[in-house]
Order: C-alpha cells, then structure tokens, then sequence
C-alpha cells in the first residue's frame, strides 16, 4: 500500500508593511506639517489674510454680522473708554456684558486696537485657530505612535475639515475644534507619562468661551478613555480607574482656576429663552399639550380663501386648547358671486347652516352665529353681481375702483350707516343673531 504524502499547511502570505517616506525627518516633520498648514491655510483664508475682504457672512452664517460684529464693535468701544468689560446699558435694557466677550478668549488681544483694526483682523484669529488646532492634533496622533505620514495628513484633514471651514464662519465652533484637540492631546500626556500639567488648561478655555459643552465633552472623554484601556489589552479595573481620577482632579484644577467665570456663564443660560429663565419658552410649551397651543384663534375672512376648508378647520381643532375658541367671519350667499370674489381669490361664499355644518363636522360646537353687514346686500348685488354676471366689470383703472368703493363715506351716508352698524353691534352683544347680512359670523368651541 503506498504511503500518503503529508500535507504541509500553507503559511500564511507576509503582511504589506508600508514605509513611512516621512520617518527620515523624525521630529522635524512638525516644522513640516506646520508649512503645510500655513500653506493651505493661506490659500483658504487668502482674501482676508490681504484685507481684500472682512470675515463676516451675510448668507448661512449671518450671525457673523448680525450679533458678532455688533459684539465686537460694542466691546472694542468699550474696552476703549472704560477698560474690562462689565455692565453695558447697550445690551438688551442693560445686564452685564462681560460674559459675551468670552465666545473666544482670543478676542481680548483685538479689543484694544480698535474696531477698524479688530474687525480686519478677524480672518487672521481664524486662521490661526485653524492651524494651531492643526499643529496640535498631529502631536496628539504621534501620541499615539501612529506613522508620520499618517499623523500629517490626519492633522490636515481635522484643521481643514468641514466642521472647522465652514462653522469658523460662526467664530465659536473654531474655538470648540481647538480645544477637543488641546483635550485629547492633555489626556494622552497623562494616561501615558503621568504629566498633568496641560489639562487643566483646554478646560480652562471650555468654560471661558462654551461651559455648556462641558457635559458633551464629559461623555466623550469618559468614552473614549474606557476605549483606550481596551486598546492596550485586557481591561484592568485599577489602572482604568485610576487613570479616571486622574482626568477629574486635572479637570477640578481648570474648573477651579475658571469657576468665577463659569458663574457669569451659568447666570446668563439660566436667564435665556432658551434656559430656564422669566422669558424661558421651555416652561410654557411644556405645561401645554402637543399641538394644543391656543386658547383662541381668529379667522377673519380667511376660510373663503381655502380651497379645502374642512381639513383646514380640523387642523385649527388641533391647534386649539380642548374649551378653547375660534371666531370666524366670511362672505356670505354664493348668488352673490361676482369678478370681485374671482380678484379676491375666494373659492365659496358660505350661509350661516353650511359653515356650521363644516364646524361640526371639524369637531367644533357652535356657540353663536349670525349674519352681519345687512345692509351691504342690496348694493353687493346691483354694482357687483348683476354686471359681473352681464360681463360689464371694469378691467382698466381697477385699482382706483375698489379704492372708491372701500373708502370711508362721509356727512350724512357716514351717520346712516354708524346708526346701522350700531344697531348690529347691539343685538350681537345681547347674543341675538341677524336673519340675513353680506358676511357670516360664526363663534365656536373645541368639544
């Protein structure tokens, strides 16, 4: 019997390892990456680095002149005359104006030149954000002894990424990209070589322009701080811990250090509409049911516009407070019809029973209704409908037509008509309806 040929298993094909072109230059390639991004950082910011242009939007990011400039032209004027920034009359009926010079503490190298010099120099605030947030990542992905080559183009992409170019536009989201940077690179210096010294540092600079990051920011670290430990082998709970209490007490360092700061911070988010405070629209729409937002609307001639009337009536049904109430007047009797409904956009005229039958069916009880403006029918019909109706309405001067007709009579016409008026508004208060008028008044009540 012939022996069977043993069988030696395959090994496995070698690993494609790629040299790095940039390990040659060892820690010079910081001066490289730096170039690098001075270079493209001029061709980005070119027009403002030239003072051809000034670094403020007018479109997406129009807050830029709509609030920061007005900010800057306020701080500068006031850092002029009265030195560090506190109470300003010219925000809102006066409050301190201290906090909002914060946005970026970067601001407070441009206040003493002026506006003329400050606002010019905006574009370059920027840009040098852009790089330093650069710079900084790259040493914080060499942190991580991750190649050269890598660790440069990872740095250009974070300085010049989308969130960074566009949202600069804002100036405030520039100052949250460099210090997540100045944060991941601080916690590498500790988790690594025991080095705290930097760390307070970038929370120091959170809570001077965005605290209420802080708990984002939190989360994110305390994530990617359990992810690093299972980086590096199998979890050990001491060193984890450990390294946890490490992180806090550097960060209590920089709250410490920044806490009378944070105070001004946390005084105006508690006051904005957008806290907690007096003119806070969070504690209105909360005590409110969804949708049901008013207790009462009006829709005075509006539902003669409406091409489908009753989905528009049930959506005010849902906009009301359960008890809650709508006033509806419109144009009343369809052989009343004339050019002037077609110029008006109307697509009906209603009677008192089918716009009630219309509230019902919204789900709306009638709790009054009546015709009014009794007298306008007989005129409505012999100058509007009858040549509406003979092809005799007026095209040319049109304008100047229904301006005569709208106009406020005067002398005896005027005292006729107030009696008349009178008289309605008179029986309506006594709650006593009208058997026939040129408009319809309906009020109703959310069942």
């Amino acid at each position: 019997m012939a022996k069977a040929a043993a069988i030696k298993p395959e090994s496995a094909p070698p690993m494609l390892t790629l040299s790095d072109p940039f390990a040659r230059f060892g820690r010079n390639n910081q001066w490289i990456v730096l170039g690098l991004l001075l270079l493209m950082g001029f061709v980005v910011f070119n027009e403002f680095l030239r003072f051809d242009a000034l670094f403020f939007y007018k479109d997406i990011a129009s807050d830029s002149i709509n609030f920061n400039y007005s900010v800057l032209a306020h701080n500068t004027r006031y850092t002029a005359a009265y030195g560090f920034p506190s109470w300003s009359f010219e925000f809102g009926m006066g409050q301190n104006a201290f906090i909002f010079t914060l946005f970026d503490p970067l601001d407070y190298l441009l206040y003493p030149l002026g506006l003329e010099k400050a606002r010019a120099l905006m574009g370059y605030k920027v840009f040098f954000e852009v790089v330093l947030s650069g710079f900084i990542f790259y040493h914080f992905l060499r942190k991580l002894q991750l190649q050269y080559l890598t660790a440069i183009l990872g740095a250009l992409i974070y300085a010049f990424s989308g969130f960074m170019i566009v949202s600069s536009s804002w100036f405030i989201f520039s100052v949250e990209v460099l210090t997540l940077a100045l944060l991941l690179l601080s916690f590498e210096m500790i988790y690594q070589k025991n080095q705290y010294w930097l760390f307070p540092l970038p929370i120091i600079y959170i809570i001077l322009s965005r605290p209420f990051v802080l708990a984002t920011l939190a989360l994110f670290m305390l994530t990617y701080i359990t992810l690093r430990h299972l980086q590096d082998g199998p979890f050990q709970a001491r060193k984890y811990f450990i390294t946890l209490g490490q992180v806090v007490l550097a960060g209590l360092v920089g709250l410490l250090i920044a806490a009378p700061f944070l105070l001004e911070h946390l005084q105006i988010m508690l006051e904005s509409p957008r806290g907690s405070g007096a003119n806070a629209l969070s504690g209105q729409l909360k005590a409110k049911p969804m949708f049901e937002v008013a207790d009462t609307i009006g829709l005075f001639d509006v539902v003669e516009h409406i091409e489908a009337d009753l989905s528009f009536l049930k959506s005010i049904h849902t906009l009301l407070q359960t008890q809650g109430h709508v006033f509806i007047s419109v144009p009343a009797y369809q052989a009343l019809w004339s050019k002037e409904d077609d110029d008006a956009g109307h697509f009906r005229r209603y009677t008192r029973a089918n716009l009630e039958q219309k509230l019902r069916d919204a789900g709306f009880e009638i709790v009054y209704s009546t015709y009014i403006f009794s007298l306008l029918i007989l005129p409505v019909f012999l100058f509007r409908t009858i040549p509406s109706r003979l092809g005799l309405h007026q095209k040319a001067g049109q304008s100047a037509t229904h301006q005569k007709e709208h106009a406020k009579p005067g002398g005896l016409s005027q005292q006729v008509l107030n009696a008349i008026w009178g008289f309605e508004l008179k029986k309506i208060q006594q709650g006593r309806s009208l058997p026939f008028g040129g408009s319809v008044l309906v009020v109703a009540r959310k069942k």
